[in-house]
């Protein structure tokens, strides 16, 4: 049902997954471990600085997904942008998508988050297609995130179906939004 709205504007959908290096298996073990404690949740500030070490070890060993997650851990903090700008810098020099999303998360910087959006951040296309509400570039945007597995931009696509009345195919996307994680 994805493919049930489409587009004849020349706009190409990229995919993140394209762009991404592979994860070095050491690194995906310390990484895995770090975030099976941080999902576990109420950490205590021993847990929390584990989880930490766990994602800087990790990230220096050249794991995309780790680099995200110390952006998070140094946006986190008061004086965490400068670092957490550092690592955006790195995955940008390794031409991972998410490196330019966190330098607008961290800059606001409009270029940046086109840029991910054009190597198919799902976080950056669902920003840009909520900045253009539901004309046609913005419902492009919203639906290469949801085939990206982005459940909130099912859900807004859901939500722009159903204030035009077409409900079955509302239903149909709020269906997949609760697929993919997001809860109404």
């Amino acid at each position: 049902f994805l493919d049930t709205i489409t587009f004849s504007l020349s706009w190409e959908c990229a995919r993140m997954a394209d762009h991404v290096p592979p994860l070095p298996p050491e690194a995906d073990k310390i990484f895995q471990a770090a975030r099976a404690l941080e999902k576990r949740g109420d950490l205590t500030q021993r847990e929390k600085g584990e989880v930490f070490n766990g994602y800087k070890k990790a990230a220096a060993m050249g794991h995309w997904k780790a680099m995200n997650s110390l952006i998070d851990c140094y946006l986190s903090t008061t004086a965490g942008s400068e670092k957490a700008l550092e690592v955006a810098d790195k995955l940008i020099a390794m031409n991972v998508p998410s490196g330019w999303y966190a330098r607008y998360r961290i800059e606001q910087d409009i270029d940046a988050l086109r840029k991910a959006a054009e190597l198919g951040e799902p976080n950056a296309l669902y920003k840009l297609g909520m900045s253009q509400g539901c004309d046609t570039l913005g419902m492009r945007y919203l639906i290469c995130a949801v085939r990206q597995g982005h459940g909130e931009s099912a859900y807004k696509i859901g939500t722009y179906l159903e204030m035009f009345g077409n409900y079955y195919m509302a239903v149909e996307y709020f269906y997949r939004a609760v697929s993919l994680g997001h809860y109404m």
